[in-house]
């Protein structure tokens, strides 16, 4: 049901749950009671932790011919050396999230692609492509980017680069103001979410690929989020971890990565090719980055 204010108890990993649940079932009375516990317990495991499937995933997928290379970036409150440690991954389009300055922005994107590199940038969020990029809209207050990006090989595509409201730090959740603020930014990020995607139900039918990633500042599973990307029912956007992610894929934090805040959702015309993800340690941003190679 998740409701909002307790949407904190989303933050503790599966794998935490499920720790604690075992050791509380291995000290239960009669075995029988036991077993049955540490199966449920298990079975939990199995079903919602996503490392139970991504990181078997990575031994057996297919090798595919890939069309681009999608990074989202949160460069650590505008750390130049964050931003560029895109560069040796040889993106086709990146994302940043509390960016460089534009002139840095601009700088690695003439690294990565020379003459053919493009720029939207603002305040909270950037984006830089190989290939041409126009502004459709930017919400400095609401923290995204949302440009039309047409590819060196001519296809078009609607690409946003967000940032939504962090977490709210409070634990005392038997705290009705806690559980308030949680609530408030739940309701903030899902009505950021709404907003954009009615401006890309006004042009995503002249594209083939749409394309939103950033820093979600909550679980790819937070059901307010999952609703707010619902909204528009034309729009079928699929998380692309879910679709491909293979490895540890949590992003946050760099050193200690429990959650996986940094997300790429994606919607295509027709069936979604072969799609690849994961989450690439960083040496300057306290975000591990979300890199989706998505084919033909």
């Amino acid at each position: 049901m998740q409701p909002t204010g307790l949407i904190a108890l989303l933050y503790v990993p599966v794998g935490g749950w499920v720790t604690v649940g075992l050791l509380t079932a291995v000290m239960g009375q009669g075995h029988r009671w036991r077993q049955s516990l540490i199966a449920s317990w298990l079975t939990l495991c199995i079903v919602l932790s996503e490392p139970v499937w991504s990181i078997p995933r990575g031994w057996f997928q297919a090798p595919f011919e890939r069309r681009l290379r999608v990074v989202s970036l949160n460069c650590n409150v505008g750390n130049q050396a964050a931003a560029r440690e895109v560069i040796k991954l040889r993106p086709d389009l990146v994302l940043f999230q509390e960016t460089v300055s534009k002139p840095v922005a601009q700088e690695v994107a003439r690294e990565l692609w020379a003459d053919t590199g493009a720029v939207a940038a603002t305040a909270e969020c950037s984006i830089i492509a190989d290939g041409n990029l126009r502004v459709l809209a930017a919400d400095p207050a609401a923290a995204f980017v949302l440009c039309e990006w047409t590819t060196r090989a001519g296809e078009s595509c609607l690409v946003a680069s967000v940032r939504l409201a962090p977490p709210a730090t409070r634990l005392d959740l038997w705290n009705d103001a806690a559980r308030q603020e949680h609530a408030d930014r739940c309701r903030n990020r899902a009505q950021v979410i709404e907003h954009l995607l009615k401006l890309i139900a006004k042009h995503h039918k002249a594209h083939q690929l749409v394309l939103i990633g950033g820093d979600f500042n909550t679980v790819p599973k937070d059901r307010t989020l999952l609703n707010a990307l619902s909204s528009q029912a034309e729009l079928q956007f699929r998380d692309s971890f879910s679709l491909g992610g293979v490895g540890w894929g949590d992003t946050v934090l760099n050193d200690f990565p429990f959650q996986r805040f940094d997300q790429i959702w994606l919607t295509q015309k027709g069936s979604i090719p072969g799609v690849r993800c994961a989450a690439v340690g960083t040496a300057n941003s306290d975000h591990r980055l979300a890199l989706c190679d998505i084919g033909r």
